[in-house]
């Protein structure tokens, strides 16, 4: 059997007092099952919360990231974006090394409490206004 996914999402919808499976989530669930068969397992229950949005991500790629860069040096915005998930999303977890969070994970609020925490930095270490989003066109 593949191995599996460290700790895949599946989502669905309680209806009914029935667990009703969104696309394809019903099939993973059975193959999970079928893999962890006589294992103990951790299943963690929440609702569902909307990840980042496209308009966020060009707002973090078209003005946060590439005025972090300019302003601190960093060659490229790709290098500024690292240093940031670094300064602001690293994990210490059970892993014996800390991970670096992705922005990708973070859900709609999430970013935006990510984006303010960058924009307050920005402001205090290089002396620099981010625009908020709705301040600046990020759509091309």
């Amino acid at each position: 059997m593949p191995p599996l996914r460290q700790n895949p999402l599946l989502r669905a919808r309680i209806q009914g007092g029935k667990v009703v499976w969104h696309g394809t989530d019903g099939k993973r669930w059975d193959a999970v099952k079928a893999h962890l068969e006589g294992e103990d397992v951790a299943i963690t229950i929440g609702r569902w919360q909307k990840k980042r949005s496209l308009k966020q991500n060009r707002y973090l790629w078209a003005v946060v990231n590439p005025m972090v860069a300019e302003a601190s040096g960093y060659e490229t915005a790709e290098e500024a974006h690292d240093a940031l998930r670094m300064h602001f999303l690293l994990k210490h977890g059970d892993m014996p090394l800390p991970t670096i969070g992705s922005t990708t994970e973070l859900s709609t609020t999430e970013f935006e409490e990510y984006c303010s925490k960058v924009r307050t930095l920005a402001a205090k270490m290089f002396g620099i206004y981010i625009p908020l989003p709705g301040e600046i066109d990020t759509d091309g």
